[in-house]
């Protein structure tokens, strides 16, 4: 039976009664900009090694094929250097949190107000000028000059 790390919340280190929405929003635009940054390193990577692929495939000189294995080992290696630098992040936020249990943001206070009364849709505006009618015994006559 494997076990499963649980995750770890970045709320966790500041007491919930003190954090607000604000506080909560700011936690949660760190996380996701980790995503962000990985999801860019993988778009760069991906355009070095189609790059690379490319000029290896289209030209006959070894000088520019040469530069084409050179794009394709930098695609790989930014895509290496991605992967470790958010794991790296990740793993700063883990030891921020100190590993307690991700509380849930607090709901947001519903208003009350009294009920209102609908009103029937308001009937669209009259066109300021009619369309002109066409006879269908001549239809010639509409294309006279």
């Amino acid at each position: 039976m494997s076990k499963r790390k649980v995750l770890m919340s970045p709320y966790a280190r500041f007491p919930k009664e003190k954090l607000e929405l604000r506080d909560y929003l700011a936690i949660d635009r760190t996380v996701l900009s980790i995503d962000r940054t990985m999801l860019a390193y993988l778009h760069a990577a991906l355009a070095l090694v189609a790059l690379g692929a490319s000029a290896i495939k289209v030209f006959d000189s070894r000088v520019l094929q040469g530069f084409g294995w050179g794009f394709l080992v930098a695609g790989v290696l930014t895509l290496v250097f991605g992967i470790a630098r958010v794991r790296e992040m990740r793993g700063r936020i883990r030891e921020a949190v100190g590993g307690k249990e991700l509380p849930s943001p607090p709901e947001p206070q519903q208003e009350t107000r009294p009920a209102q009364e609908k009103k029937p849709p308001a009937e669209p505006p009259p066109l300021s000028k009619p369309a002109p009618q066409v006879s269908p015994s001549a239809p010639d006559q509409a294309r006279t000059p």
